[in-house]
């Protein structure tokens, strides 16, 4: 009888120490693709401005 207690104790004991790993690996990857996210956003607005500033600089030459 008391084997089986044990045995379900630490079942329930690994289930849950696995969701909590998994959680913690989701939360991870959400924070660094947020990372890479945001450098994304800010490469595309530098290359914007970029762009304009060689389209104002080519335009009177036309």
């Amino acid at each position: 009888m008391i084997i089986f207690i044990v045995e379900y104790m630490l079942k329930i004991f690994l289930i849950s120490f696995g969701v909590y790993f998994l959680l913690n690996i989701l939360q991870i990857l959400r924070q660094r693709n947020f990372i890479k996210q945001k450098g994304n956003d800010e490469l595309v607005k530098v290359l914007k401005e970029l762009s304009n500033a060689l389209e104002k600089k080519n335009s009177p030459l036309e």
